[in-house]
C-alpha cells in the first residue's frame, strides 16, 4: 500500500513537472512559431504616413499644413450583412457599391481601409449607422489655409498623401518623412483594442519647407492678374516678382488658377505654373538682348546712331516695318531706338553685330536653356534654328525684336535681373531652407551666380537706356511710379496662327518687364497678358499692371521716394534752375563735350551743367536719380552737348 502511494506521488509529480516545464517553455522561452501565431491572433499591423511637413512663406506664415482627419476602416469578419452595408456606405461616400463590397467580403481579413481622410459631416453620417465592424483612425490631411493662393507653386497631394505637383512634388521626400508601422492589440475575438478612441498617435515627421515667397506680394500679384484679364477680356495672364540681387522668387502666378483642395473639378491647364512650363514669343522686351550684344562688341555706346530708314527696311523679298505706320524715324541713337521701340533700328543693330555675337549673347542671358530653378516641369524655350546653321538676315532681324524664338517668363525676368544687379545671371530659387521636425536645418540655400554676362559699365548703360523707356516720349511711360525711377521695356508680339503658317492678325501677347528703383534695384517685375481683346499694346495693357505692382512692393517694404533734381535744387540754390523752358532751341551751347560727373554730388553736377551748358534747364533737361555721389551717367563723357536734350545721372 505504501509503495502504491509512493508511485502515485511520483506520477503526479512527474506530470506536474511536465506541465510546469511546458508552461515555462511556452511563457518564458522564445519560440518563433508561437510568436508569429500570437501576433496573427492578437496583433494587427497598420501602416500610415506620418504628418506631412509645412510649407511656409519667407515670414514663416503657413502656405500649406496638415490637419487631423478621420479615416474609415472595417473588420470584415465582424460584419454580418456586408452587401447591405456596402450600399449604405457607397451612398454616403459617393463611390461605387462594388468597390466597397469587394473590401467587405474578405472574411479572413481583420483590417481593411474603406476610405481615407474624410470630411467631418461624412464621419457623422457613418457613425449613425452604429456598425460594430467599422471604426475610425485619425490621420493627417493636407490643408491650404489661403485657398488658391500660390496654388500653382505649392501644387497638391494625392489621396495617399504623396505630392503630385509643384513644391509638394519637388520636395515630396522631405515633406512626407518616413512611414511607421504601428502594432495594435486585438481582443480574443480579433477586434482592435482602442485607446482613448484611437489606435495610435501620429508624430510630425515631415520637414518644413521655408520658401522665398512673400505672401502679401503673392496676393497682390494674383489680384492684379485677375483684374487685368477681366478688364481686357483676355484669355490669361501671368507674372513674376523676384529679387534681382539674389534670384529669390518673391511671387509667381498665372490666372486662371485653381484650389488644391478641389483638384478634380479644375482644368489641367490651370494647374500649370506657366511662368516656367510655357514658352512664348517675347516681342520687344527681347530688344534688351540685341542692344546688350552691340554694347558687348565694344564698338557701340548708347549714343551710337543708326538710320531707321523712315519706317521701312527691305531685307531680301521682305520688308521690316515699325509697329505703327506713322512712325518714320531717321537717325536715332541706340538709347532712342530702345525708348521709341524701333523695330528697324533694332534690326540694323543686330545685323551689324552678326550671328555669332548675337547668338552668344542670347545664350549668355540664359535663353534656350533651363534656369535651374527648384521646380518641376521647367522648359528651356524654343530655338529658332540650329546654331550650326547660318542665320538669314531676315531671321536675325526677327530675332532682334523678339519674334521667331520661344522664351519663358522666368527667363525674361532673370535676364532683366542680370542688368539690374550689375551684370550677374543668378540662379532663381523658391526654397530658402528645409528644417526637420526637430528644428534642425537639413538644407540652406544661398544666392548663386551662374555667370557674369555684362560689365558694370554695360549694365549701367542698359539701365539708363531702359529708364528712358518710362520717361515722357517712351513707350513705357504708364509704368512709371511717382517718386521712383523705373527701368523697363514694353513688349507686344503677334501670336502664331494656330491653324496655319504665319501670325494671327488679331491675337497678341502684351507684356512689360522692368526693375525698381532703377538706381538701387530691389524688385524685378514681369507681367504678360495673353490675347487681350480691348487693347493689345504692352504699353496699354501690361505697363499699368507693372505700375500697381511696383508701387505696392515699394511702399510695403518701406522704400522712401527718391527726391529728384528739381526738388533738391530749388531748396538749395534756386538760381541754378534756369527759367528757360525750351531746351536747346536755336541756342548756342558750349563746344566742350559732356564732362565726367563720377564722384560728384547732386549740387556739384548741377553747377557743372550750368557752367558747361547754361542754356540747358536743369529741372527739365537733366534727371538726377538718387542721392550721394554720381556713379553713372548718360550720355557718356565727351559726347557733344548739342547731340542731346537730356542728361541722366545716377547717384548712390
Amino acid at each position: 500500500m505504501k509503495s502504491r502511494i509512493i508511485i502515485l506521488v511520483i506520477l503526479f509529480a512527474t506530470g506536474f513537472g511536465i506541465i510546469a516545464g511546458r508552461a515555462f517553455f511556452i511563457q518564458v522561452l522564445p519560440h518563433h512559431k508561437l510568436t508569429q501565431l500570437r501576433k496573427s491572433q492578437y496583433l494587427t499591423v497598420v501602416t500610415l504616413s506620418p504628418q506631412r511637413g509645412k510649407i511656409v512663406d519667407r515670414a514663416g506664415e503657413d502656405l500649406a499644413n496638415s490637419i487631423m482627419a478621420h479615416s474609415l476602416y472595417a473588420d470584415p469578419s465582424m460584419i454580418k450583412e456586408p452587401r447591405r452595408l456596402a450600399v449604405q456606405l457607397a451612398g454616403i461616400l459617393g463611390v461605387s457599391v462594388s468597390e466597397i463590397r469587394e473590401k467587405l467580403l474578405l472574411p479572413k481579413r481583420k483590417f481593411v481601409w474603406i476610405q481615407r481622410r474624410l470630411e467631418p459631416q461624412v464621419v457623422a453620417r457613418i457613425q449613425k449607422l452604429k456598425e460594430p465592424g467599422l471604426g475610425f483612425i485619425e490621420e493627417s490631411k493636407r490643408a491650404y489655409p489661403n485657398l488658391s493662393l500660390a496654388s500653382q507653386i505649392l501644387g497638391f497631394t494625392g489621396s495617399d498623401g504623396e505630392g503630385l505637383e509643384g513644391i509638394e512634388r519637388q520636395y515630396n521626400a522631405e515633406l512626407k518623412g518616413e512611414k511607421k508601422s504601428i502594432l495594435s492589440r486585438r481582443d480574443a475575438r480579433g477586434r482592435p483594442l482602442l485607446v482613448n478612441g484611437q489606435l495610435f498617435e501620429v508624430t510630425q515627421d515631415g520637414a518644413q519647407i521655408e520658401t522665398t515667397l512673400d505672401k502679401q506680394l503673392q496676393y497682390e500679384l494674383e489680384y492684379r492678374l485677375s483684374e487685368v484679364v477681366q478688364d481686357q477680356n483676355a484669355d490669361k495672364a501671368l507674372g513674376i516678382i523676384m529679387s534681382p540681387n539674389t534670384g529669390e522668387i518673391l511671387a509667381m502666378a498665372s490666372y486662371p488658377s485653381f484650389e488644391p483642395t478641389d483638384v478634380s473639378s479644375t482644368k489641367v491647364e490651370n494647374r500649370r505654373n506657366r511662368c516656367v512650363t510655357d514658352s512664348f514669343e517675347p516681342g520687344s522686351t527681347f530688344k534688351l538682348v540685341t542692344l546688350a550684344a552691340a554694347l558687348k562688341t565694344g564698338r557701340y555706346q548708347p549714343n551710337s546712331k543708326f538710320f531707321c530708314e523712315m519706317g521701312k527696311l527691305k531685307i531680301g523679298k521682305r520688308t521690316i516695318r515699325e509697329a505703327e505706320t506713322d512712325h518714320k524715324y531717321g537717325w536715332l541713337t541706340m538709347a532712342e531706338i530702345l525708348q521709341f521701340s524701333s523695330n528697324i533700328g533694332t534690326a540694323k543693330i543686330a545685323l551689324e553685330v552678326g550671328q555669332e555675337g548675337f547668338e552668344r549673347t542670347i545664350k549668355d542671358f540664359g535663353f534656350l536653356s533651363k534656369s535651374g530653378i527648384d521646380f518641376p516641369g521647367e522648359v528651356a524655350g524654343l530655338a529658332p534654328i540650329s546654331s550650326s546653321s547660318k542665320w538669314s538676315d531676315h531671321l536675325v532681324s526677327n530675332l532682334s525684336f523678339g519674334h521667331g524664338i520661344g522664351v519663358t517668363a522666368l527667363q525674361i525676368a532673370n535676364a532683366y535681373s542680370a542688368v539690374a544687379n550689375g551684370g550677374a545671371l543668378m540662379r532663381p530659387y523658391l526654397v530658402k531652407r528645409i528644417v526637420d521636425s526637430e528644428s534642425q536645418v537639413i538644407e540652406s540655400r544661398e544666392p548663386q551666380v551662374q555667370r557674369r554676362i555684362l560689365t558694370k559699365q554695360e549694365s549701367g548703360w542698359l539701365t539708363m537706356m531702359l529708364s528712358g523707356v518710362t520717361e515722357s516720349g517712351g513707350t513705357g511711360k504708364l509704368a512709371k511710379v511717382d517718386g521712383y525711377p523705373v527701368a523697363g521695356k514694353t513688349g507686344t508680339a503677334q501670336k502664331v496662327n494656330p491653324n496655319g503658317r504665319g501670325y494671327s492678325s488679331n491675337s497678341y501677347v502684351s507684356s512689360f518687364v522692368g526693375f525698381v528703383p532703377a538706381n538701387q534695384p530691389q524688385f524685378t517685375i514681369f507681367v504678360m497678358v495673353d490675347n487681350p481683346r480691348k487693347n493689345y499694346y504692352g504699353a496699354q495693357v501690361a505697363a499699368p499692371v507693372f505700375n500697381k505692382l511696383a508701387s505696392f512692393a515699394l511702399h510695403k517694404n518701406g522704400f522712401m521716394p527718391i527726391v529728384v533734381a528739381e526738388e533738391k535744387l530749388t531748396r538749395t540754390k534756386p538760381s541754378i534752375v534756369s527759367k528757360a523752358r525750351n531746351l536747346l532751341q536755336d541756342q548756342e551751347v558750349s563746344d566742350l563735350g559732356v564732362p565726367d560727373f563720377t564722384g560728384l554730388t547732386v549740387r556739384e553736377v548741377a553747377k557743372r551743367i550750368s557752367r558747361y551748358a547754361p542754356q540747358l534747364e536743369v529741372a527739365d533737361g537733366a534727371e538726377f536719380i538718387g542721392s550721394g555721389k554720381a556713379v553713372n551717367q548718360w550720355p557718356q563723357p565727351g559726347t557733344p552737348w548739342s547731340e542731346h536734350k537730356k542728361i541722366r545721372v545716377y547717384f548712390k
